[in-house]
């Protein structure tokens, strides 16, 4: 027999008795209905609320998706313009019959499109501008001339707008500007 440590207590072999209720309880497996109520509740709150995210990320991929279609058609516009000859760039005529003739190509994808094309002489003088417009139905409207323009400046500065209907009915609006001189702007 070994000794005692007189700071342990002695091991015993003995188990406590097991405690015998009155009334033993029955073992129940699964969910009270409560339970099943709660869990329910708080999986569809989790889920309306990704679908409303979702909802609002496709909303900005269209507002995004009309945006990059914006920039493409003020680029292709602003092109045409710079390709054009000085006299053609100064002449109303010339950008209604030649420029805004035709609809954009990449503007195909903005509802209600409507198109603006404002010339004036740079830097800024009290001379009228060059306005000039399609609609959303395809007609042109010139809204201001300026017959002399191509002789009283050296360069203008060339504006071009877009404005269209975009998600929820609102407005969009994107502007494009560039200069342009008459014999490169080296030589203002």
């Amino acid at each position: 027999m070994q000794p005692i440590d007189p700071g342990r207590c002695p091991p015993t072999n003995s188990k406590p008795a097991p405690v015998k209720l009155a009334h033993p309880r029955p073992r129940t497996r699964g969910w009270t209905l409560t339970e099943a109520v709660v869990a329910l509740g708080l999986l569809g709150i989790g889920l309306s609320g990704i679908f409303v995210a979702n909802s609002r990320v496709l909303t900005q991929i269209r507002s995004m998706k009309q945006t990059s279609a914006a920039t493409q058609a003020l680029q292709e516009r602003i092109d045409q313009v710079r390709r054009a000859k000085w006299s053609d760039v100064t002449s109303s005529t010339y950008l209604r019959d030649n420029v805004l003739n035709v609809p954009s190509t990449a503007g195909a994808a903005l509802p209600n499109l409507v198109e603006e094309i404002d010339l004036g002489p740079y830097p800024a003088l009290p001379n009228p501008r060059i306005k000039i417009q399609r609609l959303a139905n395809g007609s042109l409207s010139v809204v201001s001339v300026s017959p002399n323009l191509a002789t009283q400046t050296k360069s203008v500065s060339v504006f071009v707008r877009l404005s269209w209907k975009g998600n929820n009915g609102i407005t969009r609006k994107r502007e494009c500007a560039t200069i342009i001189a008459k014999e490169g702007l080296t030589k203002l």
